[in-house]
């Protein structure tokens, strides 16, 4: 930060040259990213890199291999921020950039070249990944920007060759589970949540995004007509399912039996999705839209959309008992599923919030919802 023309020079003859960095590329890569020059860092992190994919280096395989795809990894963040704004400002002011230009050899201020098209940084973290594929930073990198540019394919290939090394990493399989949900693969995304579940079954967050996998496989069986397969999945799951969204849950319970002609079951179920605590409104929601999709006969379908107009009719929503009928609606959107009034549900939940906003509740309440209003708009 404070060096002189002179030093690099005058080091290597009072010194000779450092083992780790020879020629000094590690080192100017540093400071050419210090002063902004990313494009100028990048070639002399390559250099770096072609110095350790060589022989003279006499480090161990293992390690030279891991610095590599250090390096790689850290070039391809220079090129992804170059590409991000490549008319912004890359490098410091002609005066600055001269001085460095007479230390180190970088293009001269007054008079450059006109800007390159910046490096595809997807390179970059291909090599990375493939030269340390237990490494989550690069493999998470090449996946996200696969999922960008919409290469799903690509992108779920590099999720699971890093899962091939490390099975239980919760970050990752949250990933491909969401990739999976957008591809209309609920049973996919269900079993990637559970595998994240199994790794950590204390984590809150797991056990909600397992529950409402859960829901979301079950509901593609049940539209399928598969009731002994969407039984089964829910069984499977009620732990996560009770506990975090029982609404939901019993709701879909309740069509699925009825679906199945068992009406006293399927009364039971819905007085308990009504009854769970905050569930009044989303359950009857899940209920109508449920019962459409799964193609109910007309007078049940008829009955459960009558129970939602009902509902939304009423005059003293709680806060928490908006934001779960939100979350409910959201539900289906993030599953892909549409459906007829859909547009015209979510003005109606809209309309609840003056009483909602009136209501006596905990304070804790008023601010979830908030909150769930700020992220959507």
């Amino acid at each position: 930060s404070q060096g002189e023309p002179t030093d690099l020079p005058r080091f290597r003859r009072l010194f000779g040259p450092p083992a780790d960095d020879p020629e000094f590329h590690r080192l100017e890569a540093v400071i050419f990213e210090e002063t902004g020059d990313l494009e100028t860092a990048n070639r002399r992190w390559a250099a770096y890199e072609a110095w350790l994919a060589g022989e003279k280096h006499g480090w161990p395989a293992d390690l030279a291999r891991r610095a590599r795809a250090v390096v790689l990894h850290r070039m391809g963040r220079n090129a992804a921020r170059l590409s991000a704004d490549p008319d912004g400002d890359d490098g410091p002011p002609d005066e600055l950039r001269d001085l460095f230009a007479s230390m180190f050899g970088g293009p001269k201020g007054r008079g450059r070249k006109k800007k390159k098209a910046p490096a595809d940084p997807l390179p970059l973290f291909r090599q990375a990944a493939e030269l340390a594929p237990d490494w989550a930073d690069p493999a998470k990198e090449l996946f996200d920007r696969y999922a960008a540019a919409g290469k799903p394919a690509e992108a779920e290939a590099a999720a699971r060759a890093y899962l091939e090394r490390e099975p239980g990493a919760v970050g990752m399989l949250g990933a491909l589970a969401a990739l999976y949900q957008s591809q209309g693969r609920p049973a996919d995304a269900l079993a990637a949540r559970k595998k994240a579940l199994a790794a950590n079954p204390l984590d809150h967050r797991a056990r909600v995004l397992a529950g409402y996998a859960t829901l979301a496989a079950a509901r593609r069986q049940l539209v399928e007509g598969d009731i002994g397969g969407a039984d089964a999945t829910l069984d499977d799951g009620r732990a996560v399912c009770e506990e975090h969204n029982p609404a939901g849950y019993f709701s879909l319970r309740s069509v699925a039996a009825r679906k199945a002609g068992r009406t006293a079951d399927a009364d039971a179920f819905r007085d308990r999705a009504v009854a769970a605590e905050g569930g009044r409104l989303s359950a009857r929601l899940f209920l109508s839209v449920d019962a459409g999709l799964a193609k109910l006969k007309p007078a049940d379908t008829r009955a459960a959309n009558q129970a939602l107009a009902d509902a939304l009719a009423a005059t003293d929503p709680t806060p928490r008992e908006v934001n779960l009928l939100y979350a409910a609606w959201d539900q289906y959107h993030i599953e892909g599923i549409t459906y007829r009034g859909q547009k015209t549900q979510e003005k109606k939940i809209w309309a609840l919030l003056p009483a909602a906003a009136e209501a006596a509740a905990p304070e804790d309440d008023f601010e979830a919802l908030g909150k769930g209003l700020a992220v959507r708009n």
